[in-house]
């Protein structure tokens, strides 16, 4: 029995996959306008990827802020006649109530609206585009996939006594 060295050479097949990979998938149900990226290209979180039909949305905006101008008005001058003694606490606890509620209106407008929006969750590479503008989509259907693939993770098996062996980058 002797002590020497023993060549190894080990051949594997693996998988790789993206270090991070997100479905992507609209909140809400439309029909699509606007594009943001072509097949594969490169895009950063927080880019616009899908814009959806968003008339109605901007249409309940505009309503919700006039109603909001409205209702500040209406306050202002209830607070005006309250303090001239002209007004009742009833009818300004009323008037900031319904100004509170246009407020809320306006934010969920502004929600709703910003929901027709989608944007990329993560920074990565576009896969394949499978919608084209015009596509109506549901608000569960996979509308893209983004990779990040800044690191790529390799799983691919070898046998015990090498895994002392390993490190990365052989």
């Amino acid at each position: 029995v002797g002590t020497g060295a023993l060549n190894d050479r080990i051949t594997a097949i693996g998988d790789g996959r993206a270090l991070r990979s997100v479905t992507v998938r609209a909140e809400t149900s439309g029909r699509i306008t606007e594009i943001g990226f072509r097949a594969g290209e490169m895009v950063e979180e927080g880019t616009v990827i899908f814009h959806l039909d968003d008339e109605a949305e901007r249409i309940a905006r505009d309503r919700a802020r006039l109603v909001l101008d409205d209702a500040r008005e209406d306050a202002d001058r209830l607070d005006r006649l309250r303090q001239a003694g002209s007004a009742t606490a009833v009818a300004l606890r009323e008037a900031e109530l319904a100004l509170r509620t246009a407020e809320l209106s306006v934010r969920q407008a502004e929600f709703d609206l910003d929901q027709r929006q989608v944007v990329a969750p993560i920074s990565g590479w576009m896969g394949l585009l499978e919608h084209e503008v015009g596509d109506r989509v549901a608000a569960t259907e996979e509308l893209a996939v983004i990779s990040d693939r800044s690191e790529i993770q390799i799983d691919f098996r070898v046998p015990e006594r090498i895994l002392a062996k390993l490190s990365p980058g052989m």
